[in-house]
């Protein structure tokens, strides 16, 4: 049965889109990546330029567990957002799910793409991933694209979740910042 040229156009459109969003949620990552390392840098490098260290030991005890506690969440809240940004460029392998328990095992073959890298690489050369493509009918290659398709959009999903966990730290962090920075201030004027 042939392929009418709209659902070839569409298959295609939807596998560049989802290309597009697993790029967009790459993007994403380096944004949140530089901006909390900055707002870190800022944070500490400013505590240690002002010498707040040495001016919070000079601060009634129960004042300076609370600043030192409080610098504590902001260092672990940075480096959890930095985290999160980073797991966004973990490669999703498609053909993967997890049981109940939380262990991977591999699906059938109804999932796997031609067009994956990872199932390109399982052939011996190129010569025999080629002939593999020659022989493929109209309606193999449609069906190769859906599959990537929907490989690629489950694995942009897993993404995006991750972008936004790292979007929420980000804001946590940068209102921890403006607290810091007032805090900040506040001991330099004691």
């Amino acid at each position: 049965m042939p392929i009418d040229i709209s659902r070839k156009t569409v298959v295609v459109h939807a596998y560049n889109t989802s290309l597009d969003e697993a790029a967009r949620a790459d993007s994403k990552a380096n944004i949140t990546i530089s901006i909390q390392s900055l707002v870190f840098s800022l944070g500490l490098g400013t505590a240690l330029i002002t010498d707040t260290v040495s001016k919070v030991s000079g601060m009634l005890n129960k004042y300076r567990i609370l600043f030192l506690i409080f610098v504590g969440l902001y260092v672990a809240t940075t480096l959890i957002g930095i985290i999160f940004s980073i797991v966004i460029y973990k490669d999703r392998i498609p053909s993967q799910k997890k049981n109940l328990f939380g262990k991977m095992k591999q699906d059938s073959n109804e999932n796997r793409s031609r067009l994956y890298y990872r199932n390109i690489e399982s052939y011996d050369s190129a010569e025999s991933y080629i002939k593999d493509l020659k022989s493929l009918e109209e309606d193999d290659i449609f069906s190769d694209y859906a599959k990537q398709t929907y490989n690629i959009s489950n694995a942009v999903v897993q993404k995006m979740k991750w972008v936004n966990r790292s979007i929420i730290m980000l804001i946590i962090n940068l209102v921890l910042s403006a607290i810091l920075f007032a805090s900040i201030g506040l001991i330099i004027l004691i």
